[in-house]
C-alpha cells in the first residue's frame, strides 16, 4: 500500500497570502513526516500541472469547473486513508462536490455569528470543520457543529525573531538602518491588506484617524504603512484620507510606506521581519479577523501590538492592548463585524509609547508558544496520522 496521501487545496504556495504561507509551512512538514502531499492551487491561471519546491501543483483555473472535484476523483482513495485538506474561504468551495469524501476544512471565522452560508456549506458537504481560533471553534459549536477541532495558524520562528537575539534595542536600531528610518523616531507600523472597502475589514480609515489624533496631542510620529495606498481590487484609496487629517498637523506625522512595486511583488519573510523590528508598535485593530498572523509575527520580534477586542484577535495578544468599539452589521453575510474606537486606539498608543526589555522578552515568549513546529507536532501530526475526518 502506498503512503497516505494529502490533497491540499489552498492559494498557490508562491503567492503572498497568509493562506499560502501556512500551506508552505504545513505541507513541507507533512512531507518531512512521510506523507505524500499534492497541492491543488486555487485560482491558478489555466494550464497544466507544474511543480514548486518539489511539490506537484495541480491547477484550479476556475472553481466553476469543479477542478478540485476532478482531482479528488482521480487521486484520492479513502480506503487508503487519504485526506483532503482545504485552507480557503468556504464560499470559494461552493462549486466543489465534497460530500462523501474525507475532507478537513481549515477555516477562519472573522465575524459573529457564523454566517448561514458557511453553516449550510458544512452541513451539505459533511466536511469536518477545523477552526483556526478558539473564537471560530466557538461560533461553529453555537451553530450546532459539535465535532469541530481547533488548529491555530503557526509562525515560522526561523524568520520572525529579533535581528539580534535578546537585544530589542539593538535589533530596532539595525532594522531602522536597513529600512531607512530615523533611529530615534517613534514608529507606528501597519501591516494590512487593502482590498475590501465594502467590509473595511482592516479598519484603515479608523487607524489613520487615530494616529492623526494622537499626533495632534503633541507626539512626533512616523507612520509606516505596509499596504497598498491605492487599494488592491476594491480597496480604499488612502490618499484623500491621508491628505485631510495629516495636513494640519505641522509635520508631526511622517508617513512612510513600502514601495508599491515591492509590496505587490511581496517581501520575503526575512524582509518582513526587518520591517517588524523597525516598529515601536504594530497597529492592527481590525474589523474582524479569523486569526491575524501579523500580531504574532510582530511580537516574535519583541514588538507590542494594538488589536480589537473582537473575533480571534484577543487570543493572539500577549504584550499589547485591546481596543473596544462597536459592532456593525454586514448585510451581505448577515453577521456582525466590528469598528474599533478611535479614542481607544489613541489611548492604547499612549500606553505603549514606552515598552521596556522585559515586556519585549515576554512578547517573544508569547509568540514562541504559537510556533509552527509546536502546532504541527501537537495537532497536525497526530491528527493526520489517525486519518482526519474519518
Amino acid at each position: 500500500m502506498r503512503r497516505r496521501r494529502i490533497l491540499w487545496h489552498s492559494d498557490a504556495p508562491w503567492t503572498t497570502s497568509a493562506y499560502s504561507g501556512q500551506t508552505r509551512l504545513v505541507c513541507e512538514s507533512l512531507r518531512s513526516a512521510g506523507f505524500e502531499v499534492l497541492l491543488s492551487a486555487a485560482s491558478v491561471p489555466r494550464g497544466g500541472t507544474t511543480t514548486w519546491n518539489g511539490f506537484v501543483v495541480l491547477p484550479s483555473p476556475s472553481h466553476i469547473e469543479r477542478s478540485l472535484t476532478r482531482w479528488m476523483a482521480d487521486l484520492v482513495d479513502p480506503a487508503n486513508g487519504d485526506v483532503i485538506v482545504t485552507l480557503i474561504d468556504p464560499w470559494r468551495l461552493a462549486w466543489q462536490e465534497l460530500a462523501g469524501w474525507n475532507v478537513l476544512s481549515w477555516t477562519a471565522i472573522d465575524c459573529d455569528p457564523l454566517p448561514a452560508a458557511v453553516a449550510e456549506h458544512f452541513t451539505a458537504t459533511k466536511s469536518r470543520p477545523a477552526a483556526v481560533s478558539s473564537f471560530g471553534a466557538g461560533k461553529f459549536r453555537e451553530a450546532g457543529f459539535d465535532e469541530v477541532i481547533e488548529i491555530p495558524h503557526g509562525i515560522d520562528l526561523r524568520s520572525f525573531r529579533m535581528l539580534i537575539d535578546g537585544d530589542r534595542a539593538g535589533s530596532r536600531e539595525r532594522a531602522r538602518q536597513l529600512v531607512g528610518l530615523d533611529v530615534d523616531a517613534f514608529v507606528i507600523g501597519v501591516v494590512a491588506a487593502n482590498n475590501d472597502s465594502a467590509f473595511n475589514r482592516k479598519s484603515l480609515p479608523e487607524l489613520l484617524a487615530a494616529v492623526a489624533r494622537y499626533a495632534a496631542g503633541g507626539a512626533d510620529v512616523t507612520l509606516y504603512l505596509h499596504t497598498d495606498l491605492k487599494g488592491l481590487e476594491d480597496g480604499v484609496d488612502l490618499a484623500p484620507i491621508l491628505d485631510r487629517p495629516f495636513s494640519p498637523l505641522g509635520g508631526r506625522v511622517d508617513v512612510v510606506s513600502t514601495d508599491a512595486t515591492s509590496y505587490q511583488r511581496g517581501l520575503s519573510e526575512a524582509d518582513m521581519a526587518i520591517v517588524y523590528n523597525a516598529f515601536d508598535i504594530l497597529l492592527a485593530p481590525s474589523g474582524g479577523e479569523g486569526f491575524c498572523l501579523p500580531l504574532l509575527e510582530a511580537q516574535a520580534c519583541g514588538v507590542p501590538v494594538v488589536a480589537s477586542d473582537f473575533a480571534a484577535q484577543p487570543e493572539n495578544v500577549g504584550v499589547g492592548r485591546l481596543v473596544g468599539g462597536q459592532r456593525r452589521w454586514d448585510h451581505e453575510r448577515e453577521t456582525f463585524l466590528f469598528t474599533p474606537s478611535v479614542e481607544g486606539i489613541v489611548d492604547a498608543l499612549d500606553d505603549l509609547r514606552v515598552v521596556g526589555p522585559a515586556e519585549s522578552s515576554l512578547a517573544v515568549d508569547f509568540a514562541a508558544g504559537r510556533s509552527h513546529e509546536r502546532v504541527f507536532d501537537t495537532i497536525w501530526l497526530p491528527l493526520l496520522a489517525d486519518g482526519a475526518g474519518s
